[in-house]
């Protein structure tokens, strides 16, 4: 709860799935992303077992940083916002993009998500730049001599 007798301005920032600029130590399997990305990188077959249709909303973290950034200068009260892309990805939008080559096992039902940002556009000034439209490859991993799968 927050408290609007304190001294103190509470800002709470709801981050969607933050992603981009990984190391190759960073893409494990704690996200379905950078397994994926991972996957697209070894160019290897990736077994899928979610929906297809399955989405999420994704932020490059860049985007990310701009909306606690501004939070941080602009929020004059105690408050929430959702700092997010504004746009739902799916799973094959996902994998079309990473042109991965996979198995489609069992189709369950497909969850889909979207957060909106307009409270955060209109009090701070928020405007998510990246989305995968205009996403490079180069921009989700660094490629590096070090980092190099």
């Amino acid at each position: 709860v927050l408290n609007n007798s304190c001294k103190y301005r509470s800002v709470v920032i709801r981050l969607s799935n933050v992603y981009g600029n990984y190391k190759k130590t960073e893409l494990d399997d704690s996200s379905y992303l950078k397994l994926m990305i991972r996957h697209a990188l070894q160019k290897a077959k990736l077994k899928v077992s979610q929906s297809l249709g399955s989405s999420k909303d994704y932020i490059y973290v860049e985007d990310a940083m701009q909306g606690l950034v501004l939070a941080a200068i602009y929020s004059t009260k105690n408050d929430i916002y959702n700092i997010a892309s504004g746009h739902s990805f799916c799973l094959k939008e996902w994998l079309d993009y990473l042109q991965l080559s996979y198995l489609a096992e069992s189709q369950g039902l497909a969850g889909h998500c979207h957060i909106s940002i307009e409270k955060a556009k209109k009090e701070l000034g928020f405007s998510p730049l990246k989305t995968m439209s205009n996403l490079k490859f180069h921009e989700l991993v660094c490629m590096d001599k070090q980092n190099i799968i």
